[in-house]
């Protein structure tokens, strides 16, 4: 490091273990690496200079803006004039303003990812990878494409989104019900809907059986498919609960092209593996992932009994990155989970839906008490924000 601040020492950190290459921009050479970051880049006269440039493939895609360790980075708006004003006309780039938005503190990142419709900084606790942040432009830069034009006269070819929400507003094809009850249809619209809201925590209030487990994997059966969901994690109480679940995705059909979900979905049971590359949908428990971001060996643990670990102790590991889940669903969300393993729930970049069946407040205050009622007999409860 060749700085002894300690707010950049921890952000160059960062930035190493997620496979970036660090250089001053008096001798930089981006052609070094896929992901290259410039340290006080100089703008055009007038605008300063940035913290940190991102560049990938030698073009410039993104910044980081150094903030004090007390800062609200959630209050603190990007300068993003600056950035597009200031950027020299020499410096190549992707797409200008630049899309992608860090401010750090050191110890805590919120991120903009400015692709979205609705931009707006969501907290990290670190950085993306370059690969990741490379099929994010490739998703965000679709120009018009063959795709485009044909959706005017086929409508089913739509345009890709450029993220996640814009996916979910413009490719979701409407709900095929067959097989489904009222209770269900009207569950998954609005699961659907929350995340059209660009919501990133819904928790879903429907008694534990097979009708809820249908509910779920038709939701992400369409969320993998028409969404571009890359991974989910789906984490259960036990390992037997694990091993029904995946064998009841074994028998379960799409209706819409009417395969089986594991024939179209790779899914895969961790127990003491490492995450499968291809692995689209992962099924573990809390603790055996809890026990996989320390490196530690994944013997199983009662929730109950397993000690509170704080946010700043669960630190960033390179071989499980903050982006390798894109969704997280929780089987069954209760205080224990989201008291002992919130760290781990927060580590991944990630949206994250939880089941029960009898919410509690911790539960409600971890999803913001954004709530949707399975059951039609169900009456709200008071101050929680029910979809309907």
């Amino acid at each position: 490091m060749r700085t002894t601040d300690p707010i950049r020492t921890h952000i160059e950190s960062l930035l190493f273990a997620a496979g970036w290459v660090i250089q001053n921009h008096d001798a930089a050479d981006l052609q070094q690496a896929l992901g290259v970051v410039i340290r006080d880049f100089p703008l055009a006269r007038g605008y300063g200079a940035i913290d940190y440039l991102l560049c990938i493939e030698g073009k410039a895609a993104g910044i980081i803006e150094r903030q004090p360790e007390t800062t609200d980075l959630t209050g603190v708006p990007v300068l993003s004039e600056k950035y597009t004003r200031g950027l020299p006309f020499t410096l190549r780039l992707f797409v200008r303003p630049l899309p992608f938005l860090y401010q750090s503190t050191g110890q805590h990142q919120c991120f903009t990812n400015a692709f979205d419709p609705e931009p707006g900084p969501h907290p990290l606790i670190a950085f993306h990878r370059p690969e990741t942040l490379r099929i994010w432009l490739e998703d965000g830069i679709v120009g018009e494409t063959p795709r485009d034009m044909a959706a005017e006269y086929f409508p089913e070819h739509r345009r890709r989104g450029r993220t996640f929400h814009e996916r979910m507003l413009i490719n979701m094809p409407p709900l095929t019900t067959d097989g489904l009850s009222v209770a269900q249809i009207r569950t998954l619209r609005h699961l659907e809907n929350s995340f059209k809201e660009n919501r990133p925590r819904v928790l879903v209030d429907m008694p534990a059986d097979s009708d809820r487990t249908t509910v779920v994997i038709r939701g992400l059966d369409r969320l993998l498919k028409f969404a571009d969901v890359r991974r989910v994690l789906y984490l259960v109480n036990s390992a037997d609960i694990g091993q029904r679940l995946a064998q009841f995705m074994q028998e379960t059909l799409s209706p819409d092209d009417h395969r089986l979900f594991t024939k179209t979905w790779t899914v895969q049971h961790l127990t003491h593996q490492a995450i499968a590359s291809d692995a689209r949908l992962c099924i573990t428990t809390l603790p055996h992932l809890h026990n996989l971001l320390l490196n530690q060996d994944l013997a199983e643990k009662d929730p109950a009994t397993t000690h509170e670990t704080p946010v700043s102790a669960l630190q960033y590991n390179p071989d499980v990155p903050i982006e390798t889940f894109d969704l997280i669903v929780i089987d069954t969300c209760n205080a224990a989970v989201t008291h002992y393993f919130r760290p781990a729930l927060e580590y991944f970049d990630a949206h994250v839906i939880g089941l029960t069946s009898k919410p509690d407040q911790q539960a409600l205050d971890f999803f913001d008490n954004n709530v949707i009622m399975g059951d039609l007999g169900q009456a709200p409860a008071d101050g929680l924000n029910v979809i309907s």
